[in-house]
């Protein structure tokens, strides 16, 4: 129905004069309409609106669920990270303490194995063998009687080597205290790495530093003490070692 905007009758939709009062109706039917046609076009820009705010929306959650994807990612990425360095760090540990157990047992058992004792006969051949002099030194008159043997093997300031065969244990025990007491005082001085032995068969006393390096080891009633450059540590230690010192 449509009102009639001067005498307020109702006239059937679609009428283009008021069936009461004659007047005209047209513009109102089109007023009408372009009001129907605006309120279809503010309901489909309403819809627009909420098409496109749900689109967005949809987005936004979209990128959200990627966001917490890549953290989820990034997270178990630094904790398989994290994991590997604690097991590398656990292994690292593992593998230090199983070598400071392993090699102090390595050295023991190196160093207790026995040794045997030569004669001031033996000595002399090993070392011609090896290419050394060996010339018979004297000794303080206090052992002169308790010595069987003394010998040296020197070479300037090279290198120095004794060799002592005593009559008896108390003997040499006495010329070792005094020797390895000397060591010590030049290892209170600084400057150097001591190391000593004492097993059933030996007793040995090392001393070495930049410079100078020292040996002195017991076995039964033999003596023998070395010093030399550092330089010839490894050329004495391979007569040390032909002798089975």
């Amino acid at each position: 129905m449509i009102k009639c905007p001067k005498c307020g009758g109702l006239n059937s939709e679609g009428g283009l004069v008021c069936e009461n009062c004659g007047e005209r109706l047209q513009s109102i039917s089109s007023n009408n309409g372009d009001l129907s046609s605006n309120s279809s076009n503010l309901q489909d820009v309403t819809n627009n609106n909420e098409a496109v705010n749900e689109v967005n929306f949809n987005t936004t959650n979209i990128t959200n669920t990627n966001e917490k994807t890549n953290n989820f990612d990034v997270n178990s990425q630094d904790q398989f990270i994290n994991q590997k360095k604690k097991k590398f760090k656990l292994k690292y540990i593992v593998i230090i303490a199983l070598i400071a157990i392993i090699t102090p047992v390595i050295i023991f058992s190196i160093m207790s194995k026995p040794k045997k004792a030569i004669s001031d006969l033996e000595f002399l051949a090993v070392a011609q063998e090896q290419g050394y002099t060996v010339k018979e030194v004297d000794v303080p008159s206090d052992y002169k009687d308790l010595t069987l043997a003394a010998y040296e093997i020197s070479d300037g300031d090279k290198y120095t080597i004794y060799f002592f065969s005593f009559l008896g244990i108390h003997t040499v025990d006495n010329v070792y205290n005094i020797y390895s007491n000397d060591l010590d005082k030049l290892y209170n001085n600084g400057g150097f790495k001591s190391k000593e032995f004492n097993t059933d068969t030996y007793q040995s006393h090392t001393l070495s530093s930049k410079d100078k390096y020292y040996y002195l080891i017991k076995i039964k009633r033999t003596l023998l003490s070395v010093e030399a450059d550092t330089q010839y540590k490894k050329e004495v230690n391979k007569l040390i070692k032909a002798m089975g010192y």
